[in-house]
Order: structure tokens, then sequence, then C-alpha cells
């Protein structure tokens, strides 16, 4: 039996389980004008399970759909989030919210979550989780930036990654890719 499994739902949300523990990243469980998420959502949120946190890396609708996400059974279940997604999970009535910025760690039943940089068009934060020698790196939206090299040079040994992909079938104004030079 593995210690760590991931489920792919859609785009950027998941369930990590590792510990003993269950995770759901970025939740996505509704479609807007525009928005898509390019795949079949692949379970809802009644069929989720009982869940011991929640990590939402930024505010972006695809990655923090509150107002879909507020159905699920229990708004008492563990929020880890960028500092700017705290009001909104308050205000659709989430009770255990918790921001936390690079570097700074939360514990859940043993599970270490550690926050960290991250660069978006927003502000974002990336997570670890570690349980015993199993790690897991999720990446929200970031782009690459020099600073996920200090990610094993702090926390060690990365187990699995979740990486973006931009497989949304969305593009901004004027149908441009979003890209990061650096001179």
């Amino acid at each position: 039996m593995p210690k760590t499994a991931v489920t792919r739902i859609t785009h950027s949300c998941h369930l990590i389980e590792t510990g003993g523990r269950t995770f759901l990243t970025d939740p996505w469980f509704s479609t807007r004008p525009g928005y898509y998420q390019g795949e079949p959502i692949a379970i809802g949120i009644p069929d989720l399970p009982r869940l011991d946190g929640v990590l939402i890396s930024h505010e972006h609708y695809d990655h923090c759909d509150l107002d879909a996400f507020a159905a699920y059974r229990d708004r008492t279940v563990p929020l880890f989030v960028a500092g700017t997604v705290v009001a909104a999970a308050r205000k659709h009535g989430f009770t255990n919210v918790t921001a936390l910025a690079p570097w700074q760690e939360a514990e859940v039943g043993g599970v270490t979550i550690t926050a960290n940089p991250a660069e978006h068009g927003v502000y974002e934060v990336t997570f670890v989780l570690r349980a015993g020698s199993d790690a897991v790196y999720f990446a929200g939206d970031t782009l690459l930036i020099p600073e996920l090299a200090e990610i094993p040079e702090r926390l060690g040994h990365i187990s699995v990654a979740l990486l973006p992909t931009n497989g949304l079938h969305i593009r901004p104004a004027d149908d441009m890719q979003v890209i990061r030079i650096e001179l």
C-alpha cells in the first residue's frame, strides 16, 4: 500500500493522501463563461472524502472556487492559503483559515505543510506537504523562478511534484501567452 497517493480532479485541483491524511489543493468545481477545465471534473464536492486540510495557492477563480466549494459538508476544515485568500474564505463561511507566507509552516496530524515562494500575476504561494520521508510539492500556477531552487535545499527530497501545465481552455487578452524573460 503506497504511503502517498495523488488523485487529479482537474487543472490544479488534486487530492493528496499522505501520512494518513487527505488534502485538497486549489478547489475548482464549477465553470464560467470563458473558463472550462478542458476535461471532466473527476470528483464532485458531494463525493469528496473527509478532508484534513485544503491548500489554496492564490485567489484566481480556477484555483479558489469558493462559491462552489462552500457546499463542502464541513466548513471547519482547515484551509491553508495565500494571505490574499483569507477574507474571501471567511466570507464563504470557512472558520479555520490560516495564511502562510513563504517558508512558514503548519502541521496537521503529523503532516508538515510549508509554504514556498511563487510568482504569478497575483500574490501566490506554493506548498510542500511532508509526511516522514514522503514530500509532495504543489506548484499552483507559479512561473519558474530562481527561488524554487531553495525548496530542496531547505526542505530536502521531493518525492512528487505537481507542476502547472497551462492546460486550461482560456487565453489572456489578445490571445497572448504568459512568459517571463530575465535579462
